[in-house]
């Protein structure tokens, strides 16, 4: 037994409980995820990552030195595409809008 235990003390880490509670998390699934549903999800996730991989940004030249072919040859997408920009926009994005609400 710890040693909080044999003296009836609560850990210390009791004093969290009301923060960790509103943490968000992961809620189980109510029932069981049948296979064609995540074969289904799967395949919107490809298909999304395909379309991200081929969309060029705005005011990229194809046509220039591609200093990212090795790194193309790692994601498989086109040079200058929204997946070069990594998760960078995404928390870029994420601060932004939380300074604005």
């Amino acid at each position: 037994m710890a040693k909080g235990d044999e003296s009836g003390e609560k850990s210390k880490l009791y004093v969290l409980k009301p923060l960790v509670e509103h943490w968000p998390a992961i809620k189980k699934p109510k029932g069981h995820v049948h296979f064609r549903q995540k074969i289904l999800w799967t395949g919107i996730c490809l298909i999304m990552y395909y379309v991200l991989t081929q969309v060029l940004l705005y005011g990229v030249n194809p046509e220039t030195l591609d200093m990212f072919a090795g790194y193309r040859a790692i994601i498989a997408g086109a040079s200058g595409s929204i997946m070069h920009l990594g998760i960078g926009p995404i928390v870029t994005g994420s601060i932004i809008m939380q300074l604005f609400v």
